[in-house]
């Protein structure tokens, strides 16, 4: 029996930290992940976004972090079955994203996950 799992962050920061700390919280995962993870291609998405996978015992782990305006968004997705789809760590990245547009446009969030 398989097991698939996501986990989901969202960090908000002022617009004056977001500006340049957002994309350095991206840059420095960047460097950090590559010596471990994989690049991962991964859709437009928010203002930047990264996107690593690696494999795992007996599964594969991906993660992937957008920046949307003063949010950084994060998903951990992990698959037991050996392949892990983008599909699914995509589409849980997005609908992340797009909340968080939603939240800083003033609008209720109600984008979701379409899988």
């Amino acid at each position: 029996m398989s097991a698939d799992s996501a986990t989901m962050a969202i960090t908000a920061m002022t617009t004056s930290i977001a500006s340049g700390a957002g994309s350095a919280v991206v840059d420095e995962v960047r460097q950090l992940v590559r010596s471990v993870y994989s690049p991962m291609s991964l859709p437009s998405m928010g203002d930047a976004s990264a996107a690593y996978r690696r494999g795992i015992v007996n599964g594969e782990h991906a993660e992937a972090g957008v920046l949307v305006g003063a949010v950084v968004t994060w998903v951990t997705y992990r698959t037991d079955s050996g392949e892990l789809g983008p599909s699914a760590l995509v589409s849980l990245a997005r609908m992340l994203s797009d909340r968080a547009r939603q939240a800083q446009n003033g609008t209720a969030p109600f984008a979701r996950a379409e899988f």
